[in-house]
């Protein structure tokens, strides 16, 4: 298997998501400042239903050698966040929405194979204050050759 640096890593499952089009769009803000607090202001309203950012978490080493011609096997802990929008007049179908989004972004991410082994670690969920916007979050265990030269 090829190597495959953070960035590499980020930017692959973003892509991934990206692909599967209408809702998908990735965030203009990173990762560390995607926050649902930015509706509307840097994100948009009109944009923010799909809107996603990827960020890695955590990295840990493997139990192999760590060669630098080779590169080292790694364990690399990866999220996904992103808002779905709340319809108030009909609540439930739109949970359903949300629920059946978070379930195509795991599928996708999962099957993304060239990025290296990914498995879908867990999910959280939350609503905004206001109630507009449901926030997920999905992590996932991703592990990878990471080069060292």
């Amino acid at each position: 298997m090829s190597t495959v640096s953070f960035s590499a890593l980020r930017a692959g499952i973003a892509s991934v998501i990206v692909a599967r089009g209408t809702p998908w769009s990735l965030a203009v803000v990173p990762f560390s400042q995607f926050d649902v607090s930015d509706v509307p202001d840097a994100i948009g309203a009109l944009n923010a239903h799909g809107a996603f950012a990827v960020g890695l978490d955590t990295s840990d080493a493997g139990t192999d050698r760590q060669r630098v011609a080779n590169g080292t096997w790694i364990s690399t802990r990866a999220i996904v966040r992103f808002f779905a929008r709340y319809v108030p007049h009909d609540g439930i179908t739109s949970e359903d929405a949300a629920l059946d989004m978070e379930r195509t972004l795991i599928a996708a991410v999962v099957a993304a194979e060239d990025l290296g082994h990914i498995l879908w670690e867990s999910s959280s969920r939350t609503s905004t204050d206001t109630g507009n916007w449901f926030a997920h979050e999905v992590a996932f265990n991703c592990t990878h050759r990471l080069a060292l030269t």
